[in-house]
Parts: structure tokens; sequence; C-alpha cells
């Protein structure tokens, strides 16, 4: 029997017409006051007609209890699917840090064994030319050149590992804020289903029931757009670290000094120094003294005529270098 058909049998003429909802509120509200058949209110019936309101009361209670429990069992069952979502979320992210941790680390190692390629190659070339303009691999000189021209790539290796060490520590921090973003979530959730079990126990109207369902809806997308958002983030992320470790070796490589370019710098740096001697008036026997180890005889000489303010060289080896006639003397004498 509908609400209002128990309300009408029992003598509440004034509910005919009504509505299921609004009648039961209306009644637990006033007690059914101005709506009975006898004209007396509903409560006085009660104390001259022998509880009617009472028995009535009680089983429109019950009713609504009945009517709430689906909603209330669908809400409980919902709370463990919702928990293992988001807790399959955070395994996930969990499990691919161990996997990042040794892509980094090999990712490292790479730019360490790249490095040390590069330096065992410079160190041989620079070895090599030392050697044709005389002057031993195992000198003090040969060992600061040799140092001179590893220590760029030396720089550069260290500065990518440190690089890379700090990319790793952002990537894992992402991870750890990712997962704590879905622990709040997580309880957020549950708290908002436990706060709509308190409202359909409290008011159990139809309006409750269809709210507490739809916000029931809502959690359970949301903890499946997390899942799905953890999930496709720990894919991007792999991604993204791939290409930071191959655009880490890809600079090295770009940005690796040539054999060709270290060499040709120190030798203008040199002719630039021997230029600045000349030009203060040292003398051609001082400058072959000083740069005839890391220059030429033909090259000191090219250069002296030039920028000397004596003009050109006296000497006649000299001049005879410069295709000026003179008689050929030996440099060694001077």
């Amino acid at each position: 029997m509908s609400v209002v058909s128990d309300l009408i049998a029992k003598g509440y003429e004034g509910y005919r017409g009504w509505g299921e909802a609004e009648a039961q509120q209306d009644f637990q509200k006033t007690g059914g006051a101005g709506k009975y058949s006898g004209g007396n209110n509903a409560i006085n019936n009660v104390s001259s007609g022998g509880g009617d309101y009472n028995s009535f009361l009680q089983s429109q209670q019950e009713m609504q209890r009945a009517a709430i429990q689906p909603a209330i069992q669908s809400l409980q069952a919902s709370q463990p699917e919702i928990t293992a979502k988001y807790t399959g979320a955070k395994t996930r992210l969990q499990d691919s840090i161990a996997p990042l941790t040794e892509r980094y680390n090999n990712l490292i190692a790479q730019i360490k064994g790249t490095g040390q390629t590069s330096v065992n190659r410079q160190t041989v070339v620079t070895a090599n030319e030392l050697g044709k303009r005389g002057i031993e691999g195992s000198s003090t000189l040969a060992g600061q050149e040799i140092q001179n021209a590893v220590s760029p790539i030396e720089q550069q290796t260290q500065g990518l590992v440190k690089d890379t060490g700090y990319a790793q520590e952002a990537d894992i921090r992402d991870i750890n804020s990712q997962m704590a973003g879905l622990s709040d979530a997580e309880i957020g959730a549950n708290r908002d289903i436990t706060s709509q079990i308190a409202q359909l126990q409290a008011s159990g109207g139809q309006s409750a029931i269809q709210g507490a369902i739809e916000r029931l809806r809502q959690q359970q997308s949301q903890a499946d757009n997390a899942a799905q958002l953890a999930l496709q983030q720990a894919g991007l992320g792999e991604t993204t670290r791939s290409n930071k470790a191959s655009e880490a070796l890809r600079l090295m490589e770009l940005n690796k000094p040539s054999v060709t370019q270290t060499q040709g710098n120190k030798d203008q740096a040199t002719k630039q120094s021997l230029l600045n001697d000349i030009s203060g008036g040292w003398t051609l026997a001082d400058v072959i003294k000083k740069y005839g180890s890391t220059l030429s005889t033909a090259e000191i000489v090219q250069l002296y005529s030039g920028a000397s303010p004596f003009g050109t060289p006296k000497e006649d080896w000299a001049k005879e270098i410069l295709g000026i006639n003179g008689t050929t003397t030996g440099y060694n004498s001077l």
C-alpha cells in the first residue's frame, strides 16, 4: 500500500491527491495536523484513537529504512572497489621507480664511458703532436699540454653526469608527488561516500537516494580517471626519460671538442703570445728560444718579419727562409 493510501485508510483524507514523498514528509513534520477526516488534529486523535499515529509513524520509518538500504549497501560496497583502484594506480607508479633508477644509472655509465673514450683519443693526438715537435711524452711540458687538451672534455662529462643525476631526482620526486596526490584523492573519495551514507540515514528521501547514487558514480569515475592518468603519466614519463637520455648523449657528441679545433685554438693562442713578444721588442733569437718547441722556425721567422719594430731579420739564414738573398748560416749559432 502506498503512503497516501495508507494515510487515507487511517482517516487522513486531507492527503488525498498528494504525492507520495510530500505526503510522507508532511506527516512526519506535522503529524497530519488539519488533515484528519474527523476534523481533529492528528496528534489529538492519537490520545483519543488508541495510538494510530505512533504505529503509523513506526511503520513509515521502517518503510523508509527499507527504501534506503539498497543505496546504502551500494555505497558501502563501493568503498573497497575505489580503494583498490587507487591502490593499483599507486602501485604502478611505485613499481616504475626501480627501472627508472636503472635506466638513469645506465645513462650515467654511458656518459662516463663516452667521456673517457674522448679523453683517451685526445691524449693520443696531443702526445703525437708534441712528439712531432721533439717534446717527450714523459716531460712536464707534455703532461701539462695533455691536461690542457683533455680538461674541457672532463668538465663536460662531469657536467652531464651532474645534470643527469638532477633529472633522476626530479623524476623520482614527481612520482612520489603523484602517489601522494592519489592517497589524498582516495581519502577524499571514501570520506565523501561515508558522508552520503550518513545523509541517507538522516533523511531517506527519494532525492537523497538519487543524489547519493550520483555521487557514487562520480567517485567511481574519478577513481577510474586517476588510475588511467597514473598509467598514462608512467608511459609519458618513460618516453620523456628516454628522450632525456638520447638528448644528453647527443649533446655530448655535439659539444665534444674536436681534435683539430682544440689544437687549432692552442696554436692560435701561442701565435698571439709570440706576436705580443715580438711587438714588445724581443729579438729573433729570444723568441726562437721561447717558442721553438711549439712552433716551427719558419713560422716564427714569418711572424717576426711582419711584426718586429726592427723590421726584416738581419740573419742570413732567416733571410733565406723569407726568400731574401743572403749567406746561409744555421740559426743554431744563436
